[in-house]
């Protein structure tokens, strides 16, 4: 009874220092009025019920950018460690539209740590609140930072669930709340390793290899650089690189990983930390002249963008970008596309950019 009473005293001590804070547009009230009254008396009633306060933040018209940029942009760095999209992913169209209308915020001493427009792992749980209330209030539309609010009213815990989170990333428990790329690519390669023994793997590959060799090759081949500046071209390619090329049947490749390094020391490095991630499985760090030897014509190779917030178009125009290099470099005819992504991020996708994979025929798939 006593280790209970002290964890309910700890629980009311964080919750303390917490508050909820309603951003909105004051000109926009008059059209979502029904939407507005409902956020006050929900905010109200998860005061009564739970103790958590919360305060109203107006914005005048034209000062969306400045609360944008002093509220949320300038605490970027941890945001983005506690959050499933960033910042400037959640709150700002691809035009520079901001959209801070409606957001619901928790605040811890007076600073933003938590806001629901970046947080997509709960959607579907928000989704079926959403329909419950569209049935309750007759709304045509019910967003989700009220769906959010209606679930901390009827289960207080899914709050201080979220709050501990928080918490764990701002005393430095851990690093981040959501995967980190390397994390996520890991994850994969066990996946692809599990699922095929007879594949070969390669990471990070340098694209755009072909013409920048030739560049390289009017340095000449007798030169005594010529060879130290192929070995160093990865480090030109450098933002053309796919994340994963996966070669079924390799043939001429023991089946296995090849992380392609920029260099000695990233030689070094790649090599230490796949054998010691995957220690029964055979790694061999390659350069990237060893690609342009390599004979994959007719071989089926399937190309994986790998991504730990929300799939866009930046991120379709990728994985094309990588299917004309591996067939200009490489000579394949036939490149299978994959974007690969935490669940939430698909279920999330907006419905167009999934028709446009459909129609490029680039399969989405969850991690």
């Amino acid at each position: 009874m006593f280790i209970k009473d002290v964890n309910s005293i700890l629980v009311m001590s964080l919750l303390s220092r917490y508050k909820l804070r309603y951003y909105y547009v004051e000109d926009m009230i008059n059209f979502f009025h029904r939407e507005h009254e409902l956020v006050l008396r929900l905010l109200e009633q998860i005061k009564e019920r739970i103790g958590i306060d919360y305060e109203l933040y107006p914005i005048k018209s034209g000062q969306e950018e400045f609360i944008y940029e002093e509220h949320f942009k300038r605490r970027s760095k941890i945001l983005n460690k506690i959050h499933d999209l960033t910042v400037s992913q959640a709150l700002k169209s691809r035009r520079g539209v901001i959209h801070i209308h409606g957001v619901i915020a928790l605040v811890r001493d007076g600073q933003v740590v938590w806001y629901h427009a970046a947080w997509t792992r709960d959607l579907d749980l928000w989704r079926q609140v959403a329909n419950k209330l569209r049935q309750e209030t007759g709304l045509s539309w019910v967003s989700y930072n009220i769906a959010f609010l209606r679930l901390v009213l009827e289960n207080p815990q899914y709050l201080e669930e979220i709050i501990n989170k928080i918490e764990q990333v701002l005393q430095g428990k851990i690093e981040s709340l959501k995967p980190t790329h390397d994390d996520l690519v890991f994850k994969i390669i066990e996946d692809l390793l599990n699922k095929d023994s007879n594949v070969a793997v390669l990471v990070e590959v340098p694209l755009g290899l072909r013409y920048i060799k030739s560049l390289v090759d009017r340095v000449g081949a007798g030169d005594p650089t010529y060879y130290h500046i192929l070995r160093e071209v990865s480090i030109a390619a450098y933002p053309l690189r796919a994340d994963l090329v996966v070669i079924e049947e390799p043939y001429e490749l023991k089946p296995g990983i090849y992380p392609c390094a920029r260099g000695m020391e990233h030689m070094y490095r790649l090599g230490s930390l796949y054998r010691a991630r995957f220690p029964d499985t055979y790694v061999q760090v390659i350069y990237a002249e060893s690609l342009l030897k390599m004979n994959l014509n007719g071989k089926k190779v399937t190309v994986i963008e790998v991504k730990n917030c929300k799939i866009d178009e930046h991120a379709i125009g990728q994985v094309l970008t990588y299917e004309a290099l591996l067939k200009l470099d490489l000579g394949i005819g036939n490149v299978h596309k994959i974007i690969a992504a935490p669940r939430e991020c698909i279920e999330g996708i907006n419905p167009a950019i999934h028709a446009v994979t459909k129609v490029l025929n680039i399969e989405l798939v969850p991690i």
